[in-house]
């Protein structure tokens, strides 16, 4: 998916699975179909875009700036309705969420707070400001049972705080064990585990207990970001390391993603967990079917990505262009 002007931060997927909204260093938030056409570019941050996240309604867009906002847009067509901007944090705002019922949303940033918001009227209410973490906090996650909110920090830990309705959020959990900043964090669909990527090059697999469950080695550079499969049995991970990969739940390394020129840093499952978007430094978003590059021959793969340089590569032979006879499916 191209357009924006450069690095796209963050990627999701819509409830239906028919949207994808993105958000970039170059400010803007693009909505677009998951076969690449834009639909909608949404203009108003002042600086760059970080986290983007859809409501469970599917109606609203949340983006995160380094402008030290939020914002709520609503993606109607027809309406001409301007953003809603939440303002109260002192630095950038890098994560954001929407409970699982869209009364909430979550706000995370550098300042080293996570605000939460009652979103379900036009004009937003802050509810209560969480702190705890010694450090910016760099992602935010609702458990899908809206019993618990995951944060992320550059304090190397992740917190998960207790929801009750009628009471203020507490902290439950302090989940320890990276060993350096934590980017990414997410629940997975029945809310029995939480994942972290960090720049100590890892994603942590837990027990919403603080149980470690294992740790999945194999990037070699910052896992930014990371997702699980809405059946839980796959975890996809992206990293500075320019690929994104496929894991099993139970640690296998299933496929590796790669052959690009930037960095990845936001990464989505789609609701069906057909697909898998993922938003690259080279300004744009990259989708691929799942079942597809998990059944490739790594020949296959290797090849799909040369492709291009044995056909218009001057200095080979006719013989070396040949090499990927074969392996790729003639269009």
């Amino acid at each position: 998916l191209t357009g924006h002007r450069a690095v796209v931060i963050g990627v999701a997927f819509s409830p239906d699975g028919k949207m994808l909204v993105s958000g970039s260093d170059d400010k803007t938030v693009k909505l677009w179909t998951p076969e690449g056409k834009l639909l909608r570019t949404l203009q108003g941050h002042e600086a760059q875009v970080y986290g983007v996240a859809f409501s469970p309604d599917g109606k609203k867009v949340a983006s995160a700036s380094a402008d030290t906002t939020a914002k709520i847009w609503s993606i109607d067509t027809s309406s001409s309705q301007s953003p809603i901007t939440l303002t109260g944090h002192q630095s950038v705002v890098w994560g954001v969420a929407f409970s699982p019922d869209g009364k909430q949303l979550a706000s995370a940033s550098w300042d080293g707070t996570i605000k939460l918001w009652n979103v379900e009227d036009t004009t937003p209410k802050l509810l209560t400001t969480l702190t705890g973490h010694q450090a910016a906090i760099l992602g935010v996650a609702f458990s899908p049972d809206g019993r618990m909110l995951a944060s992320s920090s550059a304090d190397n830990t992740i917190k998960l705080w207790q929801l009750k309705s009628g009471q203020p959020p507490y902290l439950a959990q302090t989940l320890t064990g990276h060993t350096t900043q934590v980017y990414g964090v997410t629940f997975s669909a029945d809310s029995k585990m939480v994942a972290s990527a960090s720049a100590d090059n890892t994603i942590k697999l837990w027990h919403p207990d603080g149980q470690l469950i294992r740790t999945l080695k194999g990037h070699d550079a910052v896992a930014y970001a990371v997702s699980i499969s809405p059946d839980g049995k796959t975890i996809a991970s992206a990293s500075w390391d320019k690929t994104v990969k496929l894991w099993d739940q139970d640690g296998t390394l299933l496929t590796t993603l790669n052959g690009y020129d930037g960095r990845f840093w936001g990464i989505s499952f789609s609701p069906d967990g057909q697909s898998i978007a993922a938003a690259n430094e080279d300004k744009t978003v990259i989708v691929w079917n799942k079942n597809t590059v998990l059944n490739l021959n790594p020949l296959t793969y290797a090849c799909q990505w040369v492709q291009d340089y044995l056909v218009t590569n001057t200095n080979l032979n006719s013989d070396d262009r040949r090499i990927c006879d074969g392996h790729l499916s003639q269009n």
